[in-house]
């Protein structure tokens, strides 16, 4: 794909019609999401947790983060007039809760990744410049699809946005 190229979105979903898909689909979202979690849970493991808060052979830590992911995506379907730093430090503090120094804020202390050419400290957002890149996007005349994309990249690599872990 050349960079000048512009992704295009393939569906146009009202904000209903994305809630309903949202609902439909949570165990697979769960289970995406819970790849980046290192989960070891089957589909059909996480369909029974969301159901009665236990499955056969699921480590309890593991039951605990599928009920964090569970709630963060029930708050996303709730939190639809928010702006969008607030609402990704809210889900962070849902779905980090047991796990983080700080869930919910901004990482602000030092960050260091080793690399084989030495160690590397990456420059930290404050949370004012966090919230002007996140409104640039937003602004920007991106589709729906490419914003999407480039804002996870953006919290993935380039923030220090998914707080203390």
């Amino acid at each position: 794909m050349n960079p000048t190229d512009k992704l295009m979105d393939k569906y146009h979903l009202s904000l209903h019609e994305s809630q309903l898909l949202l609902k439909k689909n949570l165990v697979t979202w769960i289970y995406q999401a819970g790849k980046f979690e290192n989960l070891k849970a089957t589909p059909l493991q996480i369909k029974q947790i969301i159901k009665y808060n236990r499955a056969k052979d699921v480590a309890v830590d593991e039951v605990l983060t599928i009920v964090h992911l569970k709630r963060g995506f029930e708050y996303l379907l709730k939190a639809t007039d928010e702006r969008l730093l607030e609402k990704a430090k809210k889900i962070n503090a849902i779905v980090a809760s047991e796990d983080a120094l700080f869930p919910g804020r901004i990482r602000n202390g030092g960050v260091e990744v080793s690399t084989l050419q030495g160690k590397y400290i990456p420059k930290l957002k404050d949370e004012a410049t966090i919230q002007s890149d996140f409104q640039k996007l937003l602004d920007s005349d991106y589709s729906i699809t490419e914003k999407a994309l480039r804002l996870f990249l953006y919290m993935s690599k380039k923030s220090n946005l998914l707080g203390w872990k």
